[in-house]
């Protein structure tokens, strides 16, 4: 079930198949230069026993690692070997300097330990599978990533053999004018989302807004989990005007997750893990966490979301959305569903891209209520493939005009330990 998770997440992000033009190094390939960090370490400055993504931009490591992890729909463990596992013959143990070089900490790396250097058996037949994907694109597509891992495997671990019937569907293209999907342009139906919820002046009245409710996880990984209890937790988010969003869960000691609009950072769960210490967000990270809530940044969507353009027609819930598709400066596409006749945003579907493909986080909105003349959707589900993970918020209570402390935006120099284990 995990597993087919994944695998509906992609099949809803059709159009996300026709992945990027991005060049390897591998087999030969000179890749184009990376949208983050261009310039910063390498990977082979950084993690050890690197082979074959010598050259690379240090910073595409983990997008590309879940980018694997989601097609074969396994943990990082189906290759890599853990601390104490017999495949080490060590007793591997965190490296708190692990992730740093000349001075440079990359954020939220602490995956350089002894165990995960260690070749095994599925390290080696993965070499072997980039090897060999990457040379069909060059031989075939002039060196684009036109062949992924996930063109053949799709969430599983062996890739399908036989046709199957499933796949069969009666969508059919469209064509990419505004007028000819919808007779609507994308400023019209932007427009129309925001006349929606409340009206221009409505949404801009309000300056802050704070909501509490719950947070439940899932995991995608059906191999092993994500090691993140199941309970729902308390969640309490603020957000005041322009582009500041803060979101604390209480999960261990404090999970927090906050933008000042500019700049983004988080912390982990546990202070005494060197891992989920404060750290700024990945460029990438913080374009999807400021779309994440486009009910309170209506007015601000036209800015976070450039290039806008109808694309489509498409069914979500049962009812007919029209597919308005752009781009942030790092997010190589952006794709927002409007119900047809309400005009409500209901689902935004992102992507992020890595060295060999792209990965999808998707938002989905529901139950909407008016707060002080404004909609609010007070549940909404969060589905990170990159993460393995999926987030279902329910909020109790939204208020709106409250003071929202400063402090919140503005990342601290130590963790901070909110709540009691």
């Amino acid at each position: 079930m995990k597993k087919s998770l994944i695998g509906m997440a992609y099949a809803r992000t059709s159009s996300f198949a026709a992945l990027a033009a991005v060049l390897l190094w591998v087999a030969g390939i000179q890749p184009v230069a990376a949208q983050s960090d261009a310039g910063g370490p390498k990977m082979e400055d950084v993690y050890k026993n690197i082979q074959v993504f010598k050259g690379q931009p240090a910073e595409q490591m983990l997008i590309t690692m879940r980018f694997f992890r989601a097609s074969l729909g396994v943990a990082c463990t189906y290759c890599h070997a853990e601390p104490n596992d017999s495949q080490t013959g060590t007793n591997a143990k965190l490296d708190p300097n692990a992730g740093k070089t000349s001075g440079h900490v990359l954020p939220g790396w602490f995956a350089d330990e002894p165990a995960r250097e260690v070749d095994t058996p599925r390290k080696q037949v993965a070499r072997m599978m980039i090897r060999m994907t990457a040379a069909i694109n060059k031989e075939n597509f002039g060196g684009r990533a036109e062949i992924t891992c996930f063109t053949c495997h799709r969430g599983n671990v062996h890739p399908a053999s036989n046709f199957n019937a499933s796949l069969v569907s009666a969508f059919s293209p469209v064509p990419a004018d505004s007028k000819a999907v919808s007779g609507m342009s994308a400023d019209e139906l932007v427009n129309k989302f925001i006349a929606a919820i409340g009206g221009e002046t409505a949404i801009q009245k309000i300056s802050t807004r704070m909501a509490q409710g719950t947070v439940q996880y899932g995991g995608l990984i059906a191999e092993r989990g994500n090691g993140r209890t199941p309970p729902p937790y308390p969640v309490e988010i603020s957000a005041k005007l322009p582009g500041l969003r803060a979101l604390i869960t209480a999960e261990g000691n404090g999970v927090v997750r906050s933008t000042n609009g500019e700049k983004g950072w988080q912390q982990g769960r546990f202070s005494t893990d060197p891992r989920h210490q404060p750290r700024d967000m990945r460029a990438n990270e913080h374009d999807n966490f400021k779309l994440e809530d486009p009910y309170f940044f209506a007015g601000e969507l036209k800015q976070l979301v450039t290039g806008l353009r109808v694309a489509r027609t498409e069914e979500i819930g049962g009812k007919q959305t029209y597919v308005v598709v752009g781009h942030t400066q790092v997010l190589p596409e952006v794709q927002l569903f409007f119900e047809k006749d309400s005009g409500m945003l209901v689902h935004v579907a992102t992507q992020t891209q890595g060295l060999i493909g792209r990965l999808p986080t998707l938002y989905d909105y529901s139950d909407f209520r008016t707060v002080d003349g404004v909609k609010v959707p007070f549940h909404w589900v969060s589905t990170d493939i990159s993460e393995g993970q999926s987030y279902t918020y329910q909020l109790d209570q939204v208020r709106q005009y409250v003071p929202v402390a400063a402090v919140k935006f503005v990342r601290p120099r130590t963790y901070m330990a909110l709540f009691k284990k």
